[in-house]
């Protein structure tokens, strides 16, 4: 009796060390990121996948279906792909900007998916598809998904977009209503990421250029560093800019909001003699106009909620100090 017993309990230990739904490496293709595009009845979902170092896949496996909606273009994805596809290596989705309607349900799709982590980077893919996007060569041979996470690694800092994480949208969407999407576009065959996508309730409200992201960025202390762009200077000449540091003083009240700028900027490349009582005043008048033209044009689309004031129109004032520490170059 014993014996039976003690063959039982081995007999059991040994099916408990099974595992009915492993997935081995070699059994599974690693999606690197995803494109999302509106078509007639739907969406269209294209992926990228990792190439595995083999002598036929040196760049990697491209999978596309379509669907009614996201979540049944990514299953229709599986049926479609030779291998299990593992989503938890993506790292970035682009959405084109006919398929930003379906932002709110790709979020929450991210949300629910169990594969996919909470750091993917949505991008909106302005004036082409996000296809189109992934069609281009990228520098350096990588895919355009890894082109922009590098970017976001190194070129946050230009303050020309907001490199933003699924995770920071679904506070912001919960906290305001209003959120920027980075965005990338086609420039001369090349990628260009720059810019931002306002989102509200869902849709586009309107786009930000490069230099309307730098001036938000110094309205609402976002980032660091960065550089104005080559000014001509008011007695003659020229310069450009690196901004050392930035700070902000916001007040309001039932009447508005007001926000004082102090901008410390370094000349990273002069052109003409010219002192920096001239240097200072010229990057005031153009800091003062990117302020003023962000606002009106804020202000036009019902975009007010971007400046953090409560939806309330701000004014603004600026100083600026050129410091003479020497910045880089441009």
């Amino acid at each position: 009796m014993r014996f039976i017993r003690l063959f039982c309990l081995v007999w059991i230990l040994l099916m408990l060390g099974g595992c009915f739904d492993y997935n081995e490496l070699n059994m599974q293709e690693i999606v690197n990121g995803v494109g999302i595009d509106a078509v007639e009845g739907g969406v269209r979902v294209t992926v990228v996948c990792a190439p595995t170092g083999g002598i036929d896949d040196k760049e990697g496996a491209k999978y596309t279906a379509e669907g009614g909606s996201f979540f049944e273009a990514v299953r229709e994805l599986g049926s479609r792909a030779d291998k299990k596809l593992y989503w938890g290596h993506a790292s970035c989705i682009l959405i084109g900007e006919d398929a930003t309607r379906y932002t709110d349900e790709i979020l929450d799709t991210v949300l629910r998916v169990q594969d996919l982590y909470l750091d993917i980077a949505p991008v909106v893919v302005h004036g082409a598809s996000a296809k189109e996007l992934i069609d281009t060569a990228p520098p350096g041979g990588s895919d355009v998904f890894e082109s922009i996470s590098d970017m976001f690694a190194n070129e946050e800092n230009s303050r020309r977009f907001f490199s933003k994480r699924a995770w920071q949208i679904f506070r912001e969407r919960e906290a305001d209503g209003e959120y920027i999407l980075p965005t990338a576009s086609i420039e001369d065959g090349k990628m260009l990421l720059e810019g931002g996508a306002v989102m509200k309730n869902g849709e586009i409200a309107g786009f930000l250029d490069g230099e309307q992201m730098l001036a938000l960025s110094l309205m609402t202390k976002s980032g660091a560093g960065g550089y104005l762009p080559t000014l001509t200077l008011l007695q003659g000449g020229s310069a450009s800019f690196e901004i050392l540091a930035n700070d902000i003083k916001k007040k309001e009240s039932a009447d508005g909001a007001k926000i004082h700028i102090k901008c410390v900027l370094s000349p990273a490349g002069v052109q003409g003699k010219v002192d920096s009582k001239v240097m200072e005043d010229s990057a005031k008048e153009y800091l003062e106009k990117s302020f003023s033209g962000l606002i009106v044009y804020a202000r036009e689309n019902g975009m007010e909620d971007i400046f953090g004031t409560n939806g309330k129109t701000p004014e603004v004032t600026c100083e600026v100090t050129v410091s003479n520490i020497l910045g880089g170059k441009k």
